[in-house]
């Protein structure tokens, strides 16, 4: 019984984080729902080990079709950041190291992306790095 709780317990914090999630209409909602969820694996939102809401509750929370929670699930489970118990509940990888090599790809990939974007546009590494500083610098991070 405490253990039941206690899963209840995990399963809600997960569940306001999830609420407070919205999409944009520049992509697919499938697409935009695995990212959010692996960045709140990558961030510790979500903990190594942790329950995360079934299918079925995250498309309630949000308002979506339960195919596409199912897809977004299924993305970040062939990623290997997320896993079904035979009980059917969902969960995060308990491996803190294998999370922190997907972010770190996740990382790269994102930086990787910037630099091919801005030099497409004729803006050199300098600059490039110059653009980001002052955008952080106007968000303060």
């Amino acid at each position: 019984m405490i253990a039941l709780a206690f899963a209840i317990c995990i399963s809600c914090k997960a569940t306001m984080i999830i609420e407070k999630w919205t999409f944009s209409n520049n992509e697919y909602i499938y697409i935009q729902l695995a990212r959010k969820i692996e960045y709140a694996i990558f961030n510790k939102k979500f903990s190594a080990g942790e329950i995360i809401p079934s299918i079925r509750e995250t498309a309630q929370i949000l308002h979506i079709n339960p195919n596409t929670a199912s897809r977004a699930y299924k993305i970040v489970k062939n990623k290997g950041l997320i896993f079904v118990s035979r009980s059917g509940s969902y969960s995060v990888i308990s491996d803190e190291r294998y999370i922190v090599q997907k972010r770190d790809e996740a990382v790269t990939e994102l930086c990787s992306l910037y630099l091919q974007n801005m030099l497409k546009l004729g803006i050199n590494k300098k600059e490039a790095v110059e653009c980001l500083q002052v955008f952080c610098d106007e968000l303060k991070c």
